[in-house]
């Protein structure tokens, strides 16, 4: 009758290793990595593709090209590069350190006699869990709308979050193709209408403007702006 005990502990004792090891093989593993980023992938249908994945679960990853292809908006990131603390999980959150690609395309596609949808107001968009991300870098980012030239926007740098109840986008810089934006604080909340508030400037030249007839020498324009409100009804505040 004691040996049955005993053996039952040994298995268990045989179990906890071998759930240790796979779970540091999963943590620990480009391997890993890869076949889960793959399985990620094809559960999407093929709309969303990986190719050249290194790194680990652990502390980061790093991918040559992110591709997403739903048949109306193409989005392709590259050299694409995540990295974050895995101790966060054990306080209920995801900090994520850095997030940060070379360059993204974005292309919207419709067709031309194609009347634009109408735009519907998201239900609730919060998360299950608190995510904080210290920093996003892309190097460049190109979008090209439909009839359109296409708008390029480099430098971007921001950190972000989601917090119960509301989203955060903060430190945003960007050099965009109608002057330098920058954003210290950018809210909406995740539920239903989604209360917005948010601060911007625009430092800018009348060239960039496409204002003809001014001297070259003419100084810089700075424009700010504040929106408050929520996407039924915003209201913008605009002043120079």
């Amino acid at each position: 009758m004691r040996a049955a005990p005993r053996r039952l502990l040994l298995a268990l004792g045989a179990l906890a290793l071998l759930l240790a090891a796979f779970v540091g093989w999963i943590a620990l593993s480009e391997g890993a990595a890869r076949i889960g980023l793959e399985r990620v992938a094809a559960a999407t249908g093929g709309r969303l593709a990986f190719d050249g994945i290194e790194g680990r679960l652990l502390d980061g990853l790093r991918v040559r090209r992110v591709e997403w292809d739903d048949e109306r908006v193409r989005v392709v990131a590259d050299e694409a590069e995540l990295r974050w603390h895995w101790r966060s999980l054990l306080d209920g959150r995801v900090a994520i350190g850095l997030l940060r690609a070379g360059a993204i395309e974005i292309d919207v596609a419709r067709s031309a006699d194609a009347a634009p949808a109408p735009l519907a107001m998201p239900g609730a968009v919060g998360l299950p869990a608190a995510v904080l991300v210290g920093r996003i870098e892309a190097e460049r980012i190109v979008l090209r709308l439909p009839g359109r030239e296409p708008l390029a926007f480099t430098g971007l740098s921001a950190r972000a979050a989601h917090l119960p109840g509301e989203y955060r986008v903060e430190a945003l810089r960007v050099d965009t193709p109608w002057g330098e934006l920058t954003a210290d604080s950018l809210r909406m909340g995740t539920e239903v209408p989604h209360p917005v508030i948010a601060d911007a400037s625009l430092l800018t030249s009348a060239e960039r403007l496409g204002m003809a007839g001014l001297r070259d020498d003419a100084p810089p324009i700075a424009l700010a702006a504040t929106a408050s409100g929520d996407l039924a009804a915003l209201g913008i505040d605009a002043r120079a």
